[in-house]
């Protein structure tokens, strides 16, 4: 044995004979009661048989893989966390804890039941397939799909009672200000916790980002599972927005989500097989932050998303090892969430252009040989200008800071923008201004020019 080892056993051997002397002279107590979870905002509840890849359960942390057993993590993360007391519920499909920490909601064979961290039932309904709480925990919205009862229920955590809303829902899902807005008869529909006659709306999914500009959609059969859409002009933006991560080959998502009170900010995860430098690939997870509006990555990690925190505030991260907390505020300098306002709130809230268009050759104009189009337009932030053809790429209004200033995204190839008294270049981002700037894409048979200016 060495010198560190024999240091190791010597104080080892001190405690046991400290813990044995105090036994001696201490009377005998009776066990305590069993104590209730510890947990804060940023607290996390997961059931290791949920997390999976491929349909098959994957490593989280040290807990037993594919176990139906509920477990907590809360502070700073680790590979242990606290066991959570369950109810007698069959096949669970999803956990959720609340905002205040205080409930868990599980959606199981036996319908959603809802209990406290001791695992008291404290009411279900076996009607139910889904749930999402409310920001502050008071509200937990159902999704009803049970025989003989279809449509939205808000149950009530303070008085235990739930108010229905009778339509033929199959999402929902919380926005701001305590809207709850749910899908219904291929449109989207907009209530409150109280359950007000709901009112239609124009989003494509029902969780909508918190400016209110995009929205999530899940159609079937879609490569990601989910879509995100700009839902004034009906642009899908998601292969730009997952692109944002990187070069990747996808094999898993998993389920994004808006960053509350962040406008147009979305947590995205990956994995699959990422291409290395050496152009080789190496299989991997990333889980990242992106700013819809614009396509550009925030902050990424390394690590599966496991779902928010119970405030939202944080995105639960697993390499496989540990699972960690990462805060949700992190920026970069781009965002101006960091100086204190808002970045969906801007001194103009839209602004008017001219529309140049010309184009030759065998074009989708016309067939004659050449052709000008002038046409004007109202642009807002988020807005896409008017595609002639499916393949061009999407060019999104992303700022307007003045009055005849516009700032423009092009999330793609295709163009290449020629601003005034400038050469022709490949440009991420380009402002127009009252000086018209030219979009220029040649194709095998022809060609076209935007030419870009504001109007009074």
């Amino acid at each position: 044995m060495n010198v560190r080892g024999s240091i190791r056993v010597l104080h080892l051997t001190r405690f046991l004979l400290a813990a044995f002397l105090l036994a001696q002279a201490c009377p005998a107590r009776s066990a305590p009661p069993p104590q209730t979870v510890w947990s804060n905002g940023s607290s996390f509840v997961l059931i290791p048989s949920l997390v999976r890849i491929g349909g098959l359960p994957v490593q989280v942390g040290a807990l037993p893989l594919g176990q139906e057993v509920p477990y907590m993590f809360s502070l700073q993360g680790g590979r242990v966390s606290d066991e959570v007391p369950r109810p007698e519920v069959h096949d669970i499909r999803a956990v959720v804890l609340s905002p205040n920490t205080k409930l868990i909601a599980y959606t199981a064979r036996e319908g959603v039941v809802v209990t406290d961290l001791d695992g008291r039932v404290l009411d279900r309904d076996e009607h139910a397939t889904a749930c999402r709480w409310s920001r502050d925990g008071e509200s937990l919205a159902l999704l009803l799909g049970g025989s003989g009862d279809h449509g939205i229920g808000i149950w009530n955590a303070k008085r235990k009672r739930t108010r229905y809303v009778r339509e033929d829902a199959d999402a929902v899902a919380w926005g701001t200000k305590d809207t709850l807005f749910f899908s219904a008869k291929n449109r989207v529909w907009a209530t409150d916790r109280d359950g007000d006659p709901p009112s239609g709306t124009r989003h494509h999914g029902a969780e909508v980002s918190p400016d209110g500009l995009y929205s999530i959609d899940h159609p079937g059969g879609f490569w990601s599972g989910s879509r995100i859409v700009h839902d004034r002009s009906g642009v899908d933006l998601s292969s730009p927005i997952f692109a944002a991560l990187g070069a990747c080959t996808p094999r898993h998502f998993s389920e994004p989500f808006w960053v509350p009170a962040a406008g147009h900010y979305l947590v995205v995860s990956i994995c699959g097989q990422w291409r290395q430098a050496d152009g080789s690939n190496e299989w991997a997870c990333r889980t990242g932050i992106v700013d819809v509006l614009t396509c550009e990555l925030a902050v990424a990690w390394n690590g599966m998303s496991l779902g928010p925190s119970a405030d939202g505030e944080s995105v639960w991260v697993t390499d496989g090892d540990a699972v960690l907390p990462r805060s949700l505020r992190e920026r970069t300098i781009h965002s101006r969430v960091r100086s204190g306002r808002p970045d969906w709130e801007h001194n103009f809230d839209e602004i008017h252009l001219l529309t140049r268009t010309r184009s030759w050759g065998k074009s989708v104009l016309s067939d004659v040989r050449e052709r000008v189009l002038e046409k004007s337009l109202t642009m807002r932030i988020g807005d896409i200008l008017p595609r002639l053809l499916p393949t061009e790429p999407a060019i999104a209004l992303v700022d307007i800071p003045g009055a005849h200033r516009a700032v423009f995204r092009m999330m793609g190839s295709g163009f290449v923008v020629t601003l005034p008294g400038d050469r022709p270049r490949n440009l991420d981002f380009f402002e127009v201004g009252r000086a018209p700037v030219a979009l220029s894409q040649m194709i095998s048979d022809g060609g076209s020019t935007i030419e870009l200016s504001t109007l009074p």
